[in-house]
């Protein structure tokens, strides 16, 4: 009679276990995560996890496919759609039920984003932030979208719900032949070019995609592409009126309109219109260096000291605007404020500017900035340039402006990207290129520069790795190939004006060039991350820029400056994979292209 008392016991246990277990499959575990971006999703009701290598193995014993949805701090629709459906208990219970839902953020997993980005682009099109894509168990995609409003969003669920309770295994026969079809694509042989034809074709190219009228590519959206322009500019000269033409437009608009803020500083993400007066209020780190880099060089090629006070303009954003106080600078400023109003701080109405301003300056502010007719913004009018400055006015006006936009700042994503710290390291070199040491800027930019290196030096490098980001609540992530390239690069560029610490930054970045080497390519081609994440993200030929330069290319370019010999071979090899999709398309992969006429017979 004793015997049934254990056996009630253990079936007790098990069923309490299963219901822990139930419970813990259903809880958010993404509040209070490192990622700003991620914790902002830490209360939503859908039972999120962070990406890790158990996600396939949890989605392979359910049965159940994957929901990865991913997105970023300053994404303006990101927040949106979060408002709209991750925080709706109906198209929660739906995730939760059929799917293993899974949040990451963009920055801290990059090559997994463009991974799937690519899927989405090529299949369906086009792709942007919220991505929100559909995997098999195993990993393979199935389908994806971006942002979509709730009712859409929940019709698509229960569709997919459907299709997989019905055939699961056609589906994910199909999703895993896609994957292998993609990968089997065989490289095209390199057909021969000269550097003065690569160079006609580059240019060709950016003319058949370029707006005559307004400056830029295309007839949509505008985004800085400072990969391609900066290959671009040296390009220029007399023997293309043009092209030359063309280029000044494009440097002229996109710092003179919408795609800058001229009173605060520093470039917005993109403007949704080629008109460049409606911009996507998020502002990027990287943007701000590789657009200083860019107005740099464009300054040396024209001789154009305005595009040189561009950069600097741009560079005084970011030590100001974006510097962390516990060293480095953070990834972002949020396209919305904490009232969830897009561009708020950026915006003004006339009541505004009563109380800013006298009188005088308001009547001469309306005038500098068009702030007069009717505003383009539901939160009032966007200062763009109008009547030219007038010294007396100008000091005094903008200064109460830009304190008071500061007095009601958009949330920062004050993560610290490695690699997009690299990129800003590189950018102040390149400004101390151009400033006399009497220049009041020149101690301002070394000491900055100074500080930056020795943060991405001895604060992100840690037993022998970067980490990918640094958060309030730590480390984030693991370096993947651009974080390892682009910090290389930015102590590269910083070597140039520290010989003192030459020795230690010479065994830095000789590390970090190795580093990359070892762990990001082989004989299957370049891997952004040190593993795959799923099981279609196999060795690519060559990385592409968008919208950072190529950290396959830059880390070639670097190692042909400074490697060792193995290392030259591995990048003349490296170099060879790519130069068929370079000489077909020198737009799209600029940074090769630039390699390709620097060295046209032997990389």
């Amino acid at each position: 009679m004793a015997l049934p008392y254990p056996r009630m016991a253990s079936i007790v246990t098990a069923l309490t276990l299963w219901m822990v277990t139930y419970t813990l499959a259903q809880a958010n575990a993404l509040r209070d995560h490192p990622s700003p971006y991620l914790a902002l999703h830490g209360d939503d009701p859908v039972a999120w996890r962070p990406w890790s290598e158990q996600i396939l193995e949890q989605a392979q014993a359910s049965g159940k496919p994957i929901f990865l949805s991913s997105g970023y701090f300053s994404c303006h629709w990101c927040h949106v759609m979060q408002r709209e459906s991750f925080n709706s208990p109906t198209i929660a219970r739906l995730l939760n039920q059929h799917f293993i839902p899974v949040k990451i953020d963009r920055e801290l997993n990059p090559a997994l984003d463009e991974y799937l980005m690519a899927f989405v682009r090529k299949n369906f099109g086009a792709a942007g932030w919220p991505l929100n894509v559909f995997l098999t168990p195993e990993g393979y995609p199935l389908t994806g979208l971006s942002y979509a409003p709730s009712e859409r969003f929940e019709a698509i669920l229960n569709k997919i719900v459907a299709g997989w309770k019905e055939d699961a295994d056609n589906l994910a026969y199909n999703a895993r032949l896609h994957a292998l079809s993609q990968v089997l694509s065989r490289p095209r042989s390199a057909p021969a070019l000269t550097a003065e034809a690569l160079k006609a074709r580059f240019i060709q190219q950016a003319l058949q995609l370029a707006n005559e009228l307004q400056g830029g590519i295309g007839e949509g959206s505008r985004f800085p592409m400072a990969p391609q322009y900066l290959a671009l500019v040296p390009l220029a000269g007399d023997d293309n009126v043009a092209f030359n033409d063309w280029l000044r437009l494009t440097l002229e608009s996109t710092a003179g309109l919408g795609m800058r803020d001229h009173l605060n500083g520093g470039f917005f993400r993109y403007t949704t219109d080629p008109d460049q007066r409606t911009p996507h209020f998020e502002k990027m780190l990287y943007n701000q260096a590789l657009q200083a880099r860019l107005y740099l060089a464009a300054a040396r090629q024209f001789d154009a000291p305005d595009y040189r006070e561009v950069a600097y303009h741009t560079l005084d954003f970011a030590l100001n605007g974006m510097a962390h106080g516990s060293g480095g600078f953070s990834a972002a400023i949020s396209a919305i404020d904490a009232r969830h109003r897009e561009g708020a701080a950026y915006l003004w109405t006339q009541q505004e500017l009563a109380s800013r301003l006298t009188p005088q300056e308001r009547a001469y502010a309306v005038k500098r900035w068009s702030l007069a007719g009717p505003p383009a913004f539901e939160e009032g009018w966007l200062p763009l340039p109008g009547a030219a400055a007038d010294p007396e006015w100008e000091a005094t006006t903008t200064r109460k402006l830009a304190e008071a936009a500061r007095g009601n700042p958009h949330p920062h994503d004050t993560k610290r990207i490695a690699a997009w710290n690299g990129l800003l390291l590189s950018a102040l070199s390149d400004a101390l290129d151009t400033l006399q040491e009497n220049d009041p800027r020149h101690p301002v930019y070394r000491d900055a520069a100074k500080r930056l290196a020795a943060f991405l030096m001895e604060e992100m490098w840690q037993a022998g790795r970067l980490h990918r980001a640094l958060t309030e609540r730590g480390p984030a992530g693991a370096g993947e190939l651009g974080d390892y390239v682009f910090v290389a690069q930015g102590l590269a560029d910083w070597r140039r004006h520290a010989a003192p610490d030459g020795a230690k930054l010479d065994r830095r970045i000789d590390q970090l060039i190795a580093h990359a080497w070892r762990h990001h390519y082989g004989k299957g081609g370049w891997r952004p991350g040190a593993q795959a994440a799923l099981p279609g993200m196999k060795g690519k030929p060559l990385i592409e820029a968008a919208p950072l330069p190529s950290p396959s290319a830059t880390l070639i370019e670097l190692t042909l400056q400074r490697g060792s010999d193995e290392q030259r071979k591995l990048a003349r090899e490296a170099m060879e994979r790519a130069r068929a999709s370079t000489l077909k398309d020198p737009f799209w992969h600029p940074d090769y292209t630039r390699i390709l006429l620097q060295t046209p017979d032997n990389p």
